[in-house]
């Protein structure tokens, strides 16, 4: 019989399975103040990495959890109490900063209010909103997928099964496709050799082994509705010129979120490039706490 455990985060029971941990990547000083990371939809664990030095700079640690590899069986409420406790027993009862880029904002958010108090600090980089919350999709670049998981999910399914077939034969074309609208500084982004090699790093683990993950999180995204409050501060940072979570979809968030919300907008910057912007200067607002 598999090893389970019990855990209760908000009185809420999840049973894990010990035999399927929760993997992780480690960024910065592992001896430094704990930072959690949520990447992207597409994205994997090694989109961490921008913060690397920034953070071993400023004696952060930071943690990116696999959550593209959790049981795809877990209900959408275990599926979010399952990361918060695994940051709760990680965090040892100390309050952690959490840092979402793009979809990984929205995953963030949720986490963040399960954990409540012990979130210190929420930094979103190029944030979705709620769908329901603007007219969003035909000024997406991805605003196509979003439509597809939203009204016909079987047909998104088949997208996602065809990228990850590109994603194995032709992982560059998979690149060339997904920035084909590239706007802003991501156009100069993509040229640059180490940013494309480390995008397609990032493509094949999510399409060619993380496919399910990406599909359960763009699932629960395009269904995202209910707003919750949170027991700290929000900051914001969005390119002006990002087509792939539009400025509008910041402006929105920060107009639904009860909580104390600024905003950093990065002028020419688009989705990716505000990410690099973004990292060394949320590294020096978190290590001055």
């Amino acid at each position: 019989m598999p090893k389970k455990v019990t855990y209760v985060l908000n009185n809420h029971q999840i049973i894990i399975n010990m035999e399927q941990p929760v993997v992780y990547r480690e960024y910065g000083d592992k001896d430094g103040e704990l930072v959690v990371y949520f990447y992207s939809a597409p994205g994997a664990m090694e989109e961490c990495v921008v913060f690397d030095r920034y953070a071993k700079d400023h004696n952060l640690h930071i943690v990116c959890f696999d959550r593209f590899a959790l049981d795809s069986s877990l209900s959408r409420e275990d599926y979010f109490h399952h990361l918060a406790t695994q940051i709760d027993k990680m965090a040892g009862g100390k309050q952690v900063a959490i840092v979402g880029f793009s979809i990984g904002t929205y995953i963030a958010l949720e986490v963040a209010a399960l954990l409540k108090e012990q979130v210190r600090q929420i930094y979103l980089v190029s944030s979705v909103a709620p769908l329901y919350s603007g007219d969003f999709l035909d000024h997406m670049a991805g605003g196509l997928v979003f439509k597809l998981a939203m009204r016909k999910p079987s047909i998104f399914s088949l997208l996602t099964q065809f990228q990850s077939m590109i994603a194995r034969l032709a992982p560059s074309m998979l690149v060339n496709m997904l920035f084909a609208t590239a706007a802003g500084k991501d156009k100069e982004l993509i040229q640059q050799s180490d940013f494309k090699k480390h995008i397609i790093g990032v493509l094949k683990q999510c399409f060619k082994y993380r496919a399910k993950g990406y599909i359960r999180d763009i699932t629960y995204y395009v269904k995202w509705r209910e707003q919750k409050e949170y027991n700290t501060s929000i900051q914001l940072w969005h390119g002006t010129e990002d087509n792939w979570s539009p400025p509008a979809m910041a402006d929105s968030l920060a107009n639904t979120i009860t909580s104390n919300v600024s905003a950093e907008n990065m002028k020419e910057l688009s989705h990716y490039s505000c990410l690099d912007e973004a990292a060394p200067k949320i590294c020096t607002q978190l290590s001055k706490g």
